[in-house]
Formats: C-alpha cells, sequence, structure tokens
C-alpha cells in the first residue's frame, strides 16, 4: 500500500506549487499554515500529504532554491524529515516557534534568513532556544472562545479525556483541563472507560471523525459519560476545513444542552456541573467562533 500512498502523493492536485521568478527563497507549507505563506515574494510548496511525502517534488523545489523555509503546525514533522538538507531551516532551526504560527512569525523568519550567517533572533545568548515559557505561549489563541470553558473543565472533580486538535494543548499550563489525550476522535471511548464518570471533550471535526462510532456505543452499552462538545464548524488546527453539523443527530442520541461562547465562567461550571451530575449519557454543545479559521476561509 505504500507505494500507491507514495504515488498519490507526488500526483494529487492537492499539492500546490507557486513559483516566483528570481526567487531565492522557498517555503514548504502543510495545511492552515500555507495560507499564511502567500504574498512574501518566495516560491510556496504547499503538500497535501505529510506522510508520506512527495519527496520527487520536494527535491526539484529545494534544488531549484538557495533556502527553505518550512512552515507547519504544531510540531516540526515535516521538517524533521528533511534535517538532512542544510538549506532547510523552521521549527528545529530556531526560526519559527513550536506550536501555533502567525503571519508576524513568517515576517521575523524571513528578515532574520535574509541576515544569516547573523546570529539567530530565536536562539538565546546561552545558545540554548527559547522555552515556550520564555515566549509567554499558552497554546490557546488569546482570543480563543472557549478559554472559559477550558478554566471551568480544570474546576471538575473527574477526569477528562480531551482530543486531538487545540484541546489537547489544554493539557499543560496555565490550562491544566485535560488528563488525558490520545488520536483525533478518541474522547469518546476513552471517557466511557474510567472507572467513575468523567468528561469527554472533543470537537465537530473530532466527533465526524471518528467520535461518532464511540458516541453510538456508549449510547447502546449505556455508559456513564459526559460529552463536551465544541462546536465552532471548522477543523481549525489540521487544515481549516470545514467541519459537518452533526447537532441534529447528537440531540436524537442522547439528551443535550447547549450554550454559546463566550460566555460568563460562573455560567459554564454551572453547565458542566449539571451535566456531569446528570445519570447515563448527555451532551453539552459548546458553540464559539473561530476567529483564527474565519481568517483562514477569507486567506
Amino acid at each position: 500500500m505504500l507505494p500507491l500512498a507514495e504515488a498519490a502523493s507526488e500526483a494529487t492536485a492537492l499539492n500546490r506549487l507557486s513559483i516566483s521568478p528570481e526567487a531565492k527563497m522557498g517555503i514548504i507549507a502543510s495545511g492552515f499554515p500555507a495560507s499564511l505563506a502567500d504574498g512574501f515574494g518566495a516560491s510556496l510548496l504547499s503538500v497535501a500529504y505529510a506522510h508520506p511525502l512527495p519527496w520527487k517534488l520536494i527535491r526539484r523545489f529545494i534544488d531549484n532554491h538557495s533556502q527553505i523555509l518550512v512552515v507547519e503546525e504544531p510540531e516540526p514533522f515535516i521538517e524533521s524529515q528533511l534535517r538532512m538538507e542544510p538549506k532547510v531551516r523552521g521549527k528545529l532551526s530556531g526560526h519559527l516557534p513550536f506550536g501555533l504560527l502567525e503571519r508576524s512569525d513568517l515576517i521575523k523568519a524571513l528578515e532574520c534568513l535574509e541576515k544569516e550567517p547573523e546570529t539567530n533572533p530565536r536562539i538565546s545568548e546561552a545558545g540554548g532556544y527559547e522555552s515556550i515559557a520564555e515566549r509567554g505561549y499558552t497554546g490557546i489563541c488569546d482570543d480563543c472562545p472557549f478559554i472559559p470553558l477550558y478554566r471551568a473543565l480544570a474546576k471538575l472533580d473527574a477526569p477528562v479525556a480531551g482530543d486531538a486538535g487545540c484541546v489537547i494543548r489544554t493539557t499543560r499550563e496555565p490550562y491544566e483541563s485535560v488528563d488525558l489525550v490520545y488520536g483525533l476522535g478518541s474522547a469518546v471511548g476513552v471517557a466511557s472507560g474510567f472507572r467513575r464518570k468523567g468528561v469527554a471533550v472533543i470537537g465537530d471535526f473530532g466527533l465526524a471523525h471518528s467520535g461518532l462510532q464511540a458516541l453510538v456505543n456508549a449510547v447502546w452499552r449505556g455508559r456513564e459519560v459526559f460529552v463536551v462538545l465544541l462546536k465552532n464548524n471548522v477543523a481549525a488546527m489540521t487544515g481549516g476545513q470545514e467541519a459537518p453539523d452533526l447537532t441534529k443527530l447528537v440531540e436524537a442520541m442522547a439528551p443535550t444542552s447547549h450554550i454559546s461562547l463566550p460566555a460568563p465562567e460562573g455560567e459554564i461550571e454551572e453547565a458542566l456541573r449539571s451535566g456531569l451530575a446528570r445519570p447515563g449519557i448527555s451532551v453539552l454543545v459548546a458553540e464559539g467562533r473561530c476567529a483564527r479559521a474565519d481568517a483562514g476561509r477569507r486567506a
């Protein structure tokens, strides 16, 4: 199967290649960050597959440019596979921060690359890379409507299973809202196996991906689990694609309440405690608009 996947990775029309004549800089991007990388006068290769990578396409792209900046979120997965190439820069080289990226981060990185071999501003005087704490990075956008919910979750006396996506970043300070995370769509299945009633926090895209099957099983098996569905209608961290609205289906399967975010933290806490206290399975649909994802749609 791998040879078929490799061929598809090279041939898919979802790969986007934009060559700027005379450009010495090439940007390799994936997912949402590709929308941030336009308009710099650099060539751009937006790859559809992170694994397997379109190696032939990437090799030609690298060979035709003197510098390469890899732009991806949240971790340097693609960059780590290209580290044997001395032209490649990105998060691992200290030119870009780990986690979420903003257009301003790309501007700083490109300005830095223009000045090389001068000292990289992302590298401290002691010779080490800036930590997340030093940068003041919390992992969640400052204007995220779900921040009050994350804070309220941390106050619950119950185990909380999260899902891949923005929620995974709330496992650490300053939120510490989620106890464990496995894969995309896993939260409901994991929370259904807790020794006592717990919470499953899952995004609407994660629910559509594979979480719905776990919800069906939880209802069928009569599990004790409280599901918090984060509804922002988009895969906010993994590409910006639209998420299907499964609200009516969820309402038909389990007792469902709703809250619109942002909302006062006390109101959110009450909604969480009420849902957790309800016997059997229940769902709280927390709806909020992701400004960053909206910006990605307009890009």
